[in-house]
């Protein structure tokens, strides 16, 4: 009895120009900074530790720029997706070791931190190109990316504000036991709706990179 075949799955559609044209230029930015020379040569010794981690970095600049230039089309998006958590984890474990050598450097020292930001930032960058990548397959990619944003801004309003007040309203108590029932109540109350809404939100984000699959039912 003959299998019936099974259809084959619509290629993706390539990224949009300006998306490969960004990727491309950040990921030759990422590749060239010249954090190598100071691991290497800058310090009275080779700091083995973060050179390596310098070179894994710089490894994922060369495949971002090799996304950049077309490679890697059936897993473009992931590919950006790889490259940025590369530099996001590498970046912070090579800073911990250059801080601990170069954190007292009347010239070096006060740099350290904003490129550090600096380079996440690129990581960053290149993570919202991946997904502006995967949104332009489908508008159902937008709507769902939108809702989840709208979703979860409360929550990253509240985690905000009390991460500027340093949570004292968490700790605070009141003058009478009915007044501290009535906050720890308010608190149960809050903390449950803040869960429900970062589920939410997250939800919708991941249905967002979900509805990008070719294979994706958007109806």
């Amino acid at each position: 009895m003959t299998q019936p075949a099974h259809p084959t799955p619509a290629p993706l559609p390539p990224p949009p120009v300006p998306v490969r044209l960004g990727t491309l230029v950040v990921s030759a930015v990422l590749a060239a900074l010249p954090v190598l020379w100071l691991t290497v040569v800058r310090g009275d010794a080779v700091l083995w530790f973060s050179t390596v981690f310098e070179l894994l970095v710089i490894a994922a600049g060369v495949f971002g720029v090799l996304s950049g230039l077309g490679r890697f089309r059936e897993g473009w998006a992931l590919a950006l997706a790889c490259v940025a958590g590369t530099v996001l984890v590498c970046g912070v474990f090579a800073f911990v070791e250059i801080r601990a050598n170069f954190g007292t450097d009347p010239d070096l020292g006060r740099l350290l931190k904003p490129f550090l930001a600096f380079r996440l930032g690129l990581a960053g960058l290149i993570a919202l190109l991946a997904s502006l990548a995967v949104f332009s397959r489908d508008r159902a990619c937008w709507r769902a990316f939108l809702t989840g944003a709208i979703v979860l801004a409360p929550a990253v309003g509240v985690l905000a504000w009390l991460g500027a007040t340093g949570g004292s309203f968490l700790s605070a108590t009141r003058a009478t036991p009915g007044a501290e029932a009535a906050r720890i109540l308010m608190l149960c109350l809050g903390g449950l709706v803040l869960v429900g809404l970062i589920s939410v939100g997250g939800h919708l984000l991941i249905r967002a990179y979900e509805h990008g699959r070719p294979d994706a039912d958007n109806a």
